[in-house]
């Protein structure tokens, strides 16, 4: 269960990667067998780490609406939190747009891996004019959509560097760069280091 997963994917409303982080969350406290003060312990602890991984990776504070608990003392209180959380970043991010913005996530979260993947051809698949559509996701995700995309790529290819035995050619065609040596590159500016180093490191 990635805390840092699950921050990223409440600040960017990915609500399927948020049940699956949470579904598998759930599955860890059963096969723990905890006590009622255990997972009180164990829930507490963790929205702590998940509070510190949004405020890096949103700049803000997690946002939990009054009348919701702050101490999480089961799972389904937690699970409120996590939505009601939802339900503020949308509003935070005056969430206008929605439904087109909420489409190029999806669209984007499904055909990350297309290399020739474009703002145009995303903003046309949507109905919207190219420049109308580039001044909307900025406006709404805060950086641009060249930047988002290849954040979303590079983190993706980390997934699959620790959790994959798939060679790094391979990840990196699957995240849309069939040049190796230009994934490469692009990997260790946004992580720091190579693809492989990264690999040996997790």
């Amino acid at each position: 269960m990635s805390a840092k997963r699950l921050a990223s994917s409440l600040w960017h409303l990915r609500e399927a990667e948020i049940e699956e982080e949470l579904s598998t969350l759930k599955h860890e406290l059963i096969a723990d067998r905890l006590t009622a003060n255990d997972m009180e312990r164990k829930l507490t602890g963790y929205l702590a780490l998940l509070e510190d991984e949004f405020r890096s990776s949103a700049g803000q504070e997690l946002p939990v609406p009054r009348g919701v608990e702050k101490n999480a003392q089961q799972f389904e209180a937690f699970v409120t939190q996590m939505y009601a959380a939802m339900g503020s970043i949308r509003g935070i991010r005056n969430w206008g747009y929605g439904k087109v913005i909420q489409a190029a996530i999806a669209y984007l979260d499904k055909h990350y891996g297309d290399s020739e993947l474009t703002l145009t051809k995303l903003a046309y698949d949507l109905q919207v004019k190219p420049a109308n559509f580039s001044h909307m996701f900025k406006s709404e995700l805060g950086v641009p959509f060249s930047q988002y995309l290849i954040r979303l790529r590079m983190d993706k290819a980390a997934e699959q560097l620790s959790g994959s035995a798939k060679k790094v050619y391979e990840i990196s065609a699957s995240v849309g760069f069939p040049d190796y040596v230009h994934f490469s590159k692009m990997f260790k500016r946004h992580k720091g280091v190579t693809p492989t180093e990264y690999r040996q490191k997790t």
